[in-house]
């Protein structure tokens, strides 16, 4: 039996829409200060217009996290956020706008978080911080254990604990399920 340990690294991928070119420069600003103190790789696109951005997102260029405005001349950002839906779903979306009134109809897309333009500075690391611990737990970073004649991917976040039984360390993973492995092979393969 054989246990092989890997983590998965990636880049975030990060798309900006903002029409209005100093929301667009400070988002993209706070974006990567919070990253870069973090050591978190990553990559951002920034947009000023929303037409440019489906374009690309039809050309099937995927991000993680989208940070939108939502009045924009062309396509809004509930527009965008639909599409987004429909061939991101695993992405965020974070809503940064003048318009309050549309807080309610933004959450019917799952939106992430909904941060007005007026405390950006305040509101966007901690959202940053929230939807990147949100990313971690999400990531494929798991542990590939060969079981008798098959493989399973234990993923860490399902891993309560390890406990050792004879020769054997069993994994006890959320859910109330467990998996076992041969215990001289789990050891060489850590050490």
């Amino acid at each position: 039996m054989e246990i092989l340990h890997f983590e998965v690294i990636a880049t975030i991928h990060i798309a900006i829409c903002d029409d209005d070119t100093v929301i667009l420069s400070k988002v993209d600003e706070l974006a990567r200060v919070f990253f870069r103190t973090h050591c978190v790789d990553c990559k951002i696109q920034t947009y000023q217009s929303s037409e440019n951005l489906l374009y690309d997102l039809q050309d099937g260029i995927n991000y993680d996290l989208l940070l939108l405005d939502i009045e924009m001349p062309e396509i809004d950002g509930m527009d965008l956020a639909k599409v987004i839906r429909d061939t991101m779903p695993a992405a965020k979306i974070i809503f940064i706008t003048s318009h309050l009134e549309y807080a309610i109809t933004a959450y019917e897309f799952s939106v992430f978080r909904y941060i007005p333009k007026t405390v950006i500075e305040k509101k966007l690391p901690p959202a940053l911080e929230d939807y990147y611990k949100l990313y971690r737990l999400e990531r494929n970073e798991f542990y590939t254990v060969q079981i008798k004649n098959h493989v399973e991917q234990l993923p860490y976040r399902e891993i309560l604990y390890i406990l050792k039984e004879g020769k054997y360390a069993v994994f006890h993973l959320a859910g109330g399920k467990t998996q076992s492995s041969y215990m001289d092979v789990w050891r060489s393969a850590h050490e």
